[in-house]
Formats: structure tokens, sequence, C-alpha cells
């Protein structure tokens, strides 16, 4: 057999970046950690995974806790945001501390980063969804 000079490399999964990780978290709750396990089952890092596993977990659990106490407390609403706030911010920097040396060492055995366009058209078909309920039921008892 002839040797065509074509060489196969290890096939590396492209992955998405520590930060783009950090701000879907922060603006996209649950699509951020959905990111951070798919870079774990593409990097096949049972830990990172069970650390996004958590990550979600605490997320399932925090924001509708946060939603109940804002509906029996409303003078506390306030402090519930920055309670929400905290908690997005929180779970996208420690997601983003976790994803960060795979990515870094990643890219440099010569992987690529995945582009964002994709989930960025999830999270904003989303936002423009929710904005059109919004105006539909606006726009319904008003009349």
């Amino acid at each position: 057999m002839r040797d065509s000079g074509y060489y196969f490399r290890d096939y590396l999964p492209p992955l998405y970046s520590a930060r783009a990780i950090f701000y879907f978290t922060v603006f996209g709750g649950p699509l951020g950690i959905a990111l951070s396990l798919l870079n774990a089952r593409r990097l096949e890092e049972n830990d990172l995974y069970q650390k996004s596993l958590i990550c979600l977990l605490i997320w399932l659990i925090g924001t509708p806790v946060v939603f109940v106490v804002v509906m029996f407390a409303p003078e506390s609403r306030h402090l519930m945001r920055f309670v929400s706030l905290a908690l997005e911010v929180g779970l996208g920097y420690y997601l983003q501390l976790q994803n960060e040396p795979h990515v870094q060492a990643h890219l440099e055995m010569g992987g690529q980063l995945k582009p964002v366009w994709a989930p960025l058209g999830i999270l904003l078909a989303f936002f423009f969804g929710i904005m059109l309920l919004a105006a539909i039921a606006v726009f319904s008892v008003e009349a």
C-alpha cells in the first residue's frame, strides 16, 4: 500500500470557551451549564461533568426558591434580585474556573473552539419569545 502522506491525528472535538460558558450562564442560566456539560462529555471528563451537574441542580433549586420567597414576601424582592444575580454570576464564575484549564489544554494540543452562534440564537429566540408573549398579554388586557 502506498503512503499518500495524509495522516489522521486524533480527533479533537471543538469546545466552547470558558468565557462563553460564563456569559451564557449569567444571561441564559441553564444554557451555559449545558455548554459546560457538553465540554465535559466531549473531553470525557467525569469530574467536570459531575461539577456541572451539581451547578445545574443548584440552579434548578435556587431559582424557584427565589421566586417563592418573592411571592410570599414581596418586601424582600430587592434582596432577592441581588441573590438571584449573585447565584447566576457565582455559578458562571465557578464553571468558568472549572472549564478554563481543560479548554487551555485542548487549545495547546491543537483543538479548536466551537462557535457560539447556535447557543446565542437559542438565547435570543427565548428572549424574543418571552417579549412577544408579554406584548400579547399586555395588548390582550387593554382590548
